[in-house]
């Protein structure tokens, strides 16, 4: 568990600084953006899982390339929830 939320919250740090150049750190504005990224980083976490599942158990994948490709899925997702939401950015420029 403090992996997971150590993980989570450097990838915050990380995405704000260095992905979105959002260096402003009013203390309002950041734990908004941060519960924002938990929210979504729980959701890519759920489908994640749940792809995996889905992809080994009704479409008799192999473990491996599930868990690729439901971690490309994922992450896509997460990018474009955080861009928007957490980051206000447009997806489209």
């Amino acid at each position: 568990m403090i992996g997971i939320i150590f993980s989570i919250t450097s990838n915050f740090i990380l995405n704000k600084i260095w992905t979105f150049e959002n260096r402003n750190f009013d203390l309002r504005k950041t734990v908004t953006q941060y519960g924002l990224f938990l929210g979504f980083s729980g959701v890519g976490a759920i489908l994640q899982l749940g792809l995996v599942y889905y992809l080994v158990d009704s479409r008799h994948l192999e473990y491996g390339v599930s868990l690729i490709l439901a971690v490309a899925i994922a992450s896509i997702g997460n990018f474009l929830l955080n861009k928007k939401w957490t980051f206000k950015e447009k997806v489209w420029s």
